[in-house]
């Protein structure tokens, strides 16, 4: 018998029940219920981040959040702007050696598949 006697709960895949799994695969979803339970939370709540469309110089104050389908990033202040996260083809990290031999990140780049009329970086 493949299946360990540890039961795991999978209520995204519509099981009622907690069902046996085998030790490998019995990690993985725990590691995906820790996922949901704790950092898809924090993303979906959101953070305060500083904007900047386009090449514009002005920084605006926004929220940015996961929208509750995970589909889509929003972006909430004066402006609002939604992102699909499927037509977003990299992401490029800004740093500054801000400590001796580190660096700290100072905002992101999204890239699109598509032209958009808003490319926030943040």
């Amino acid at each position: 018998d493949k299946c360990s006697s540890q039961k795991v709960a999978l209520p995204r895949m519509c099981f009622v029940d907690p069902v046996r799994q085998c030790a490998e695969c019995s990690l993985i979803s725990q590691k995906e219920v820790e996922f949901y339970d704790k950092q898809l939370k924090v993303l979906t709540a959101g953070g305060t981040f500083l904007v900047r469309v386009d090449s514009s110089e002005k920084s605006e104050t926004m929220v940015c959040r996961l929208s509750n389908n995970h589909r889509y990033l929003f972006l909430d202040g004066e402006s609002h702007f939604e992102v699909e996260l499927s037509r977003i083809s990299s992401m490029q990290v800004l740093t500054e050696g801000s400590t001796p031999g580190g660096e700290a990140l100072c905002g992101q780049t999204p890239k699109y598949k598509n032209t958009y009329e808003c490319r926030p970086q943040f």
